[in-house]
């Protein structure tokens, strides 16, 4: 369900008359996220990493309203919450596309999310189900860990969130205590963010990047 965001009371509109006018109004960020924590949860308990990182980011970009809305005919629409669709591999190197709900209990997440993967790798076809607007499109470069990363567009007008993660990697970090100094070894892993400047603003990514490593480090 989505609703149409009134322009009277918008407090963005100048903003986002704007940006409508660019030929690409749109912002690609990378943070190195950080995942120690999460990541010795994820292997104690012998869960998959995708699958568990991906509901990690499915909750914390749904809980940033701005990264909820969408531009349809001119006008913004805001979904109460928003799927993830993300690529599925397949033996022969291609892909296909697979939906999720992140908005329920992890146990009952997995479930859904393991029998909509197996429905994807037997499709025909590259195609999206339901209404595309209310995804967010995810992806994964395991193999690389990036620093930076432009993804592809169909038009200026395109406002799905956009997130990617790469390969993670430890990291030693100085840490100072008093008079003590300590050197911790810390696991990271890129993640990459592309949305729309016309609805969201640095403050609403930044908002996403510290939600998401909140919520990794209180695992």
């Amino acid at each position: 369900m989505y609703k149409v965001i009134d322009f009277k009371t918008y407090d963005r509109l100048d903003h986002f008359n704007h940006f409508m006018t660019m030929e690409n109004p749109f912002i690609n960020i990378t943070v190195d996220v950080d995942i120690t924590n999460w990541i010795q949860k994820v292997k104690n308990e012998k869960r998959p990493f995708f699958l568990s990182f991906l509901y990690e980011v499915g909750k914390a970009a749904n809980g940033i309203k701005e990264l909820r809305q969408r531009i349809l005919n001119g006008k913004i629409i805001e979904f109460d919450s928003c799927g993830s669709s993300y690529t599925v591999a397949l033996p022969n190197g291609t892909y296909r596309y697979c939906n999720v709900q992140t908005n329920l209990d992890f146990d009952r997440y997995l479930i859904n999310a393991l029998k909509a993967q197996k429905i994807a790798q037997e499709s025909e076809n590259l195609v999206e189900h339901e209404n595309p607007l209310s995804y967010f499109f995810i992806s994964s470069l395991p193999w690389l860990a990036f620093k930076s990363l432009n993804l592809p567009y169909a038009k200026a007008t395109f406002s799905n969130p956009s997130i990617t993660w790469g390969k993670y990697f430890t990291k030693d970090v100085i840490k100072k205590n008093h008079d003590h100094i300590n050197v911790e070894t810390r696991t990271y892993i890129p993640v990459s963010l592309m949305v729309n400047h016309a609805l969201v603003d640095g403050i609403h990514i930044s908002a996403f990047y510290e939600s998401l490593e909140k919520n990794l480090n209180e695992v």
